[in-house]
Parts: structure tokens; sequence; C-alpha cells
């Protein structure tokens, strides 16, 4: 099976371009030409990116060497002094015919000088700026932003631009994952002269055909994932007006938790509006968001599977990816009516049964026929497990393990309530509703369940092996939380520990009390083992910066010490995520090893 899952499109009238993933993460996409209605696969062929921008201008190491290359009736090339950030939040860059505005990183050229970057996936990335290239003549680029923690995402308008600005602040705190960071829209004229437009947040603005820029807002602090808003901006009336607010909830639709906006998925529409990709309980669905009237409605279909968008046409046409456990990835497209394309299949058939918790979480058991069970908690703790397709769980129900996915209250996809219900109960409220989702599913099978969690969701398994341990056959563990008092020193997100345990937190206090080192410890799964503990595996990125493996090692030595089972895996060069080609292989690979030496 070559293909893995579609990742991206671009839609022209009858035309679809298609960018599929393959499944060993490869430097190059598959790009697949199809006729819409005719449903009609044209051809196939490799590229390096999904976006049409960055096929136009891109960033090389050669023998050692930086270069930009600009792709136009020639291609030409610029020596630079530093590197492009390429991933999904700074790796937006903006062109206007032969101008290039991009985010890039000085190289620092004395190895020995302290440097604060940005955290968990920008290790050594701390000296951020947005620059403007000049390729109309003898290309050229300068640094336009500088005085930024870290800038990019901008957009050209005539005289300047806007960008998305993170101020400088006296404790860094991690970026990734954490939309509760200040960052502000601001706009620039050429000379790098900039205004701050709005105090709210703002996270990937994108200009509308009547200039106006909208934009996702998250409130700073607490949560580090919670509902946004939709906020737009009029660039001509220079009024801000909040669309959607965090607490909005109504008909399928229970909060806002996109992650990005995306200037291809504007569509035409007595106005505009704004196609999402959002959670709703346990599915990721597709939404429409009216950016006049605010109404927001229900694109995809209404099923077990889940959605996503990957791109628009301004006159309505939207092409969707879905999939689910037995489907890797489909692609369709709806105007009228929705027209299937093309689909992946998986070998493994299955069927999901869903159970509600309460109003604010639910479970899912994903079943093919399997005699054992392993308990799946996600990480977090907001975030959310949907019904998609994933590696890990198909190679579970390919070796004989069905599938319990726990959705507990404080997951995203379920209303702010839920997320802000879970804040000073981790450790408690969490661990018993996982609990309680396995009792119910536990009745179906002969043998005792097993655990597999990552980060927040190894915290959940190293408490459920600890407190239950007559109930649990064995646990893996992913990056695991073991102990959130001695986090606060290491980790890139150390007002993480404060915000989840209920505890205030600002730059300007000494690190923690002893009160707050206390009440830290009570909530750890460290503090909860007895003197009977099943077998556990633990599985570490050597360079995660976000739940450092220190913690991992500290439950391994404490076990081995105490004679129970505990078997550590450290995976090189590989961070909180554990996804380099590797470690994704391997670390499913010994966990299955693992629990067959359990049966």
């Amino acid at each position: 099976m070559n293909k893995f899952k579609f990742v991206g499109a671009e839609i022209t009238g009858n035309n679809l371009i298609a960018f599929s993933q393959s499944k060993n993460k490869a430097k190059f996409k598959h790009q697949t030409h199809y006729l819409i209605q005719e449903q009609q696969k044209i051809y196939t062929c490799a590229v390096e990116s999904e976006h049409c921008d960055q096929n136009r201008f891109s960033f090389k190491t050669i023998d050692g060497k930086n270069y930009l290359f600009f792709h136009s009736v020639e291609t030409k090339s610029l020596l630079v002094e530093h590197e492009l950030l390429q991933d999904e939040f700074f790796g937006l860059v903006a062109i206007q015919d032969h101008l290039v505005l991009y985010t890039a990183n000085e190289i620092v050229k004395d190895q020995y000088d302290y440097l604060e970057d940005l955290g968990e996936g920008y290790t050594g990335k701390g000296r951020i700026g947005l620059y403007l290239a000049d390729f109309s003549a003898e290309p050229r680029t300068k640094c336009l932003i500088s005085d930024f923690r870290a800038c990019g995402q901008p957009i050209f308008v005539q005289g300047g631009f806007y960008f998305v600005g993170i101020p400088k602040t006296p404790v860094p705190l991690g970026l990734k994952y954490c939309t509760n960071r200040d960052m502000f829209l601001y706009l620039s004229d050429f000379d790098g002269k900039y205004e701050r437009v709005s105090d709210l947040n703002c996270r990937y603005p994108v200009m509308t055909p009547d200039q106006k820029i909208v934009f996702l807002s998250s409130p700073s602090g607490g949560p580090h994932a919670s509902c946004a808003s939709l906020v737009v901006y009029d660039t001509n009336a220079r009024t801000t007006r909040v669309l959607v607010d965090q607490h909005t909830q109504a008909k399928d639709f229970n909060g806002l938790y996109t992650y990005s906006l995306s200037k291809k998925n504007l569509i035409q529409d007595n106005g505009y509006s704004i196609v999402v990709t959002n959670a709703l309980r346990s599915r990721s669905v597709v939404h429409s968001i009216h950016l006049d009237t605010g109404n927001i409605t229900l694109v995809s279909p209404q099923d077990h599977q889940s959605w996503s968008v990957l791109c628009c046409s301004l006159k309505g046409q939207i092409v969707m990816q879905y999939s689910s456990p037995e489907v890797i990835s489909g692609l369709v497209v709806k105007s009228d009516t929705i027209v299937e394309l093309d689909k992946i299949q998986s070998r493994t058939p299955s069927k999901i049964e869903f159970k509600t918790l309460d109003d604010r979480s639910e479970c899912f058991l994903i079943q093919a026929g399997n005699p054992k069970m392993v308990v799946m908690p996600h990480g977090g703790p907001h975030s959310v497990f949907t019904t998609e397709y994933s590696y890990n769980i198909h190679q579970f129900l390919k070796n004989g393990y069905d599938c319990l996915i726990v959705n507990y209250t404080g997951s995203t996809g379920f209303g702010q309530s839920g997320i802000d219900a879970l804040v000073g109960k981790i450790g408690s409220l969490d661990v018993q509703q996982v609990h309680e989702a396995c009792l119910w599913a536990k009745q179906k099978y002969d043998t005792l369940p097993y655990l597999f969690g990552g980060s927040h969701g190894g915290f959940l398994t190293a408490h459920l092996l600890a407190r239950y341990p007559d109930i649990y056959k064995a646990g893996a563990m992913r990056n695991p939380v073991i102990h959130v008092g001695l986090m606060v020193a290491d980790s890139d997100i150390p007002d993480w520990c404060f915000a989840e345990t209920n505890l205030a937190h600002t730059s300007q206090q000494p690190a923690y009390r002893a009160a707050d080192y206390q009440k830290m410890l009570d909530v750890s799964p460290i503090a909860f083992v007895g003197d009977k503990l099943p077998p556990s595996l633990v599985l570490l990125g050597q360079d995660d910066r976000r739940v450092p493996p220190s913690q991992g090692k500290l439950w391994i030595q404490y076990c081995q010490s105490r004679g129970f089972v505990c078997r550590g895996f450290v995976f090189p060069s590989t961070g909180h995520a554990l996804d380099s080609l590797e470690a994704e292989r391997l670390s499913i690979e010994k966990t299955l090893e693992f629990f067959q030496s359990f049966p």
C-alpha cells in the first residue's frame, strides 16, 4: 500500500489536484490529478510540498550553505546566513510578484552563546525574524522585523504587510501545541515600522477578498488548549468584531477547536464563509462559518467517520478527506452533492460502539472480534481522540487487541465548560472516568485489559496501574508525566504544571512554594504506587523538552528498585511526539512484544 492519507488539495473548476502523504513520511508527497465530474483519476507524480507557494519559493541547504530559490520564468537563487522555519506555524510565506515575506532563524555562530529558544520542536531556534526577499533583479534579502520573540504568518497589503508577532517575555515558554500564548496582529510598512491593530490574541490571519482579516483567538494563560474565538478585523474601518466566542454552542457545534485557518478554505456565500476542520465530541467534522452573520453550518455528513477540509473554491466546492478505523483515507468533493473520487481501505474490518459517560465525556470501543482489549486515554489533557484512522490502533486490531478510546472530561469537542471542569482535578476526575469506561468494556472480554497512553495519557496509564493493579494486565507509556512537581524545573511549559493543578503562577514569583510542590506530588502517579504493580513499558524521546525523559526514567528506576517488572526504550533525536520514522515504528512493535509477554 503506497499512499497513506490525503493531506492537501487545490481545486480549479472541474480539476482537482490532491496530495497524499506516504506511510513512511518520505520527503516527497504524491500528487494526483482528478476530473471531478467524470470521477476520473488522470495521473500521479511526486512533489516536495502540497503548498503552491512553497513550490515557487523554497529553501535548501547545499554543501553546508543555505540558499533561497525563487521559481518564476527562470529560477533565481540567493545565499543567506539564516535558515527558514518550515513548520505549520512559521512556514507560511507571502508572495507578491517578485517579493517574498518569510520567517527565518539567524544562525548563531558562537556555539556557547546562551539562547532562549521556542522550546519543544524549536531547539536552537531563538533569533527569529521576518525577512523580505526581492527577486526582481539581483536577488537580495533583509530582515524587517526582529524585536519579537518570534513573528510570522505575513499578509501583503498596499504599502506594507500584516503579521503575527509573539512578544518577548521574562520567562520564555514553549510554543508548540500551546494556543494560550500572547500573539497579536500587527501592521508594518516596508521600513519595519509597525503598530498593533488588535488587543485580542491572533493566529493564522486570512485576508478575504473584501479586505477583512479573519483570525483565531485564544485567551492567554490557563489550559494550553481551549475553545477558540473567531474574530474579524475590518482593515478599512480598523474595527475588530468577535464573530464566534469561546463559549458559543449551537446545534452540531460544541465550540471552535481548529488550530489553524487557510485562505484556501474561503467560499463565496452571500458574502464569505470560511470552512474549518473542528472537533465535535469524538469525531472530527467540517463546519462552515459565515463571516457576516456568524451562522455555523455542519458541512460533513453525520456518520461515525471523521472528516477534515483540504481546500475550497470560492464558488462553493469543498474538498474533504474522511477516515475511520476501516478507511485509511477517502477523498470527496461537495457542492450540491457529494462526489467520491478515491478511497484507501484498511484491511482490518471493525465496528465502533459508543458510550456516553456524561454530557462532557464519552468513550468508544473499536471491535475487530479480538479476544483482548487495550484502553487508550489521550494526552493533553485538553485534546481528543477521534474516530479517524490511526496507525497504532490499526496495529493493535491486526494483532489481537480491540481498542477502547476514552475522551474524559477536559477533552476538546465537548464545550469550554468541560475543559474548565478538569482544571484542578487531574489525577482524580480523569483517572476515575477512564477506569469507569474500562469497567464497562471489560465485561466483553475474558482477559484483563492493557493500557497504552502518551504524555498525559501516560500519566493516566501510570495512575491506573498503580491504583488498580488487579484490574489491568500491563501498560505502555510514551513520554509519560510521572511527577508533576519535578516537571516545573525541566519542562519548556512549567506553567502547565500550575494551570492543571489550579495554582497561581507568574514569572515574578519563585518557581514554587512547598505547598505547591506537595499538591503537585499528591496528584502524581508515582505517589500511588503500592506493594503491587502490573508490568509497565516506558518509551522515551531523548530530545523531549515538553515532558523530559527524566520523568519516565524516574518511573523506571523507582519500579525496578521495588522489584516490579518495568522496561524502557529511549529513541535518539526524537521529541515529545515520538514521530520519527524509527520511533513510530519501533514504539508500537515494542509495545506489542511487551504485551504478548503477559498474555
